[in-house]
C-alpha cells in the first residue's frame, strides 16, 4: 500500500475531485486546534473554510503543507504549516507563514522536516513570483527557534494591534 513512498515526508494538501485528499481533513483539524491552542486572531471555522476554498483554486493565495510519517503501518500527519501570499501594495507577493508546528511527541528528524517544508515554500514562492518569506512567531523564544531552524531573521519591525472597538487616543469622534 505504501511501497515506494519516503517517510517522513512533507507534502502540500490539495483539494481534488470534491474532497480534501488523503490528508486534508487531518490538516484542517490541526489548523483549527492550533487557532484555539495559541489564541490565534483567526476564527478556526472561518479559517478552515477559507483554506478549503483556497485548496480547490487553480491559483491559490494560501497553501497548507503536512508532515506525514509511517507509524505502526499507518500514515500519520505529525506536522503542518499554513502560508498566505500577500501583496501589501507591492509589485511582488510576500509569503507569510501563519502556522507551523511539529507534534511534540514525534521523535523524527525535525531539522529535515523544517528543511523539506521550507523547500516547498520556496518552490511555491518562485512559482507565484514572491520575493520574501516571513513568519509570524507567537513569542520571542519561538522566533529564535524558527530563525535557527529555518533561517529567518528579525526585520526590525514590530507587529502591534488594537481592537477597533476601543476608543481611540484623544477620545474619538
Amino acid at each position: 500500500m505504501n511501497a515506494g513512498k519516503e517517510y517522513p515526508r512533507v507534502e502540500l494538501v490539495l483539494k481534488a475531485a470534491g474532497n480534501l485528499g488523503k490528508f486534508g481533513t487531518a490538516a484542517i483539524e490541526r489548523i483549527k486546534r492550533f487557532c484555539v491552542r495559541y489564541d490565534s486572531d483567526a476564527t478556526p471555522d472561518v479559517l478552515a473554510h477559507a483554506l478549503m476554498v483556497e485548496m480547490a483554486s487553480d491559483a491559490p493565495g494560501s497553501i497548507v503543507g503536512v508532515g506525514v510519517d509511517l507509524i505502526d503501518g499507518e500514515e500519520v500527519v505529525f506536522s503542518h504549516f499554513v502560508a498566505v501570499a500577500e501583496l501589501y501594495y507591492r509589485e511582488r507577493p510576500v509569503i507569510t507563514i501563519s502556522q507551523i508546528e511539529i507534534d511534540k511527541q514525534w521523535r523524527g528528524n525535525r531539522k529535515m522536516v523544517y528543511a523539506k517544508g521550507m523547500d516547498l515554500l520556496h518552490w511555491w514562492g518562485n512559482l507565484i513570483g514572491a520575493d520574501k518569506l516571513r513568519i509570524i512567531a507567537r513569542t520571542p523564544e519561538v522566533a529564535v527557534v524558527l530563525g535557527r531552524r529555518c533561517g529567518f531573521q528579525e526585520t526590525g519591525r514590530t507587529i502591534m494591534s488594537l481592537d477597533v472597538s476601543e476608543v481611540p487616543v484623544g477620545g474619538g469622534s
